[in-house]
């Protein structure tokens, strides 16, 4: 949780400058932090290695994925 505020943050700084997030989903992404630190807490380090290899590492993608629930040119 405590990265993606601090990457939320860092997106707020520059994006007017860099245009670079154009679809703003924090509120999905910080659900999502706290759900994956739940269940961090339930596993061990080698286990959460094993089964979320990325966990805790934000990323953005380009709008030509499909993200469920976004809409793509108009289209669900």
């Amino acid at each position: 949780m405590e990265v993606v505020k601090t990457f939320i943050e860092r997106i707020n700084e520059v994006n007017d400058r860099l245009n670079g997030v154009v679809d703003h989903r924090f509120d999905d992404a910080l659900e999502e932090a706290q759900r994956m630190d739940e269940i961090a807490q339930t596993m061990d380090a080698e286990e959460l290695r094993i089964k979320y290899p990325l966990l805790g590492v934000p990323f953005t993608i380009k709008d030509f994925f499909s993200v469920k629930g976004k809409l793509k040119n108009g289209l669900l």
